[in-house]
């Protein structure tokens, strides 16, 4: 973690922005992108308190800019979030006619968009005006899990931070100092979030976020045991989940553990207590059919993100895992 900016992580990104604020070489829009639960909100949160910050070492986190664009108090500071994920035209035309004011405390006026691939496409067509455009003394900052959801024009006129998944040590190092965690419990969460520090939070304050991880994989299990039917069925009830990104992104994980087991890689594996059941899917599908059900699971999350019904994703989805014998699939102590 940097000592100054609080952030986890992404430090060739923190290093960037000191010295673009340190030269006075801003851009007037950033757009920070990656997978959910890495920290992009509290880069970007961090990144206008930097812009706005009146200390040597921007950001100093005890000026008086500092302490209100954290609280969300700074006249000069907007943050749209949007309305159940989606940000309107509205909202991004009264973001357009603040920004063209004078900033009345800071230097500039900043406004965050968190999760912009949720605009409409009239929302992205007004913003891009402020965009070619941009008022004087104003930073846009964007924030993404995908950049294929924004319009190409608006990806030229940023610049775009590609944010990864966090490492497993940089994890484990912020729930043992920042939260307090013992160390097994951090090294074991660590393990499971597959670079989701926000996950691992989030589960190492409450253990039924562990125990929902653990269902889906013996939903992954069960599924592989089943044959078309019973897939065909499931694949239905699952495309009624609201979590079904999140619930892929496990099962992504978890062929990654078969994977690694089938590649002679067992001590890498992020499902310790799943040895078993992992050696009885590695020993039968093999590498092979691992990464075909990757690419099955990747494939899946791309047409939901493109608006393919999520049952018929599904259902191709799970129509590509090879069924296997139930004797041949085994958990841990069963």
């Amino acid at each position: 973690m940097n000592a100054v900016w609080d952030v986890v992580g992404h430090e060739w990104a923190v290093t960037l922005f000191q010295r673009q604020i340190a030269a006075g070489d801003v851009s007037h829009a950033y757009l920070l992108c990656g997978p959910d639960g890495i920290g992009k909100e509290h880069m970007a949160i961090t990144l206008a308190a930097a812009l706005a910050c009146t200390g040597e070492e921007p950001p100093c986190g005890e000026c008086s800019n500092c302490r209100r664009v954290r609280a969300d108090e700074h006249p000069d500071l907007r943050i749209v979030r949007g309305s159940n994920g989606t940000i309107s035209i509205d909202e991004v035309r009264d973001l357009r006619r603040f920004l063209t004011l004078s900033p009345y405390q800071a230097s500039r006026r900043i406004a965050l968009l968190i999760g912009f691939d949720g605009a409409t496409t009239e929302a992205s067509n007004a913003l891009l005006k402020s965009l070619e455009e941009p008022p004087a003394r104003s930073v846009l900052i964007l924030t993404a899990e995908s950049l294929q959801a924004l319009l190409p024009t608006i990806l030229s006129r940023c610049q775009v931070f590609r944010l990864r998944r966090l490492p497993r040590a940089a994890i484990e190092e912020a729930l043992r100092a920042q939260h307090q965690l013992p160390v097994d419990r951090a090294a074991t969460l660590a393990r499971l979030a597959d670079g989701n520090l926000a996950w691992a939070v989030s589960a190492g304050r409450d253990e039924s976020v562990t125990q929902r991880l653990e269902q889906d994989v013996s939903l992954a299990i069960d599924l592989c045991r089943h044959g078309r039917a019973y897939r065909l069925s499931q694949a239905e009830e699952l495309s009624k989940r609201d979590d079904l990104p999140q619930l892929l992104d496990t099962w992504s994980g978890w062929w990654r553990d078969v994977l690694l087991m089938a590649a002679g890689q067992g001590e890498m594996v992020a499902h310790q207590a799943q040895h078993e059941a992992l050696q009885g899917l590695a020993s039968v599908y093999g590498v092979g059919q691992a990464v075909e059900a990757l690419r099955s699971i990747d494939d899946a999350l791309d047409q939901i993100e493109h608006h393919v019904n999520p049952r018929l994703a599904l259902e191709t989805m799970l129509l590509r895992w090879r069924r296997q014998r139930q004797s041949t699939v085994k958990q841990e102590g069963s």
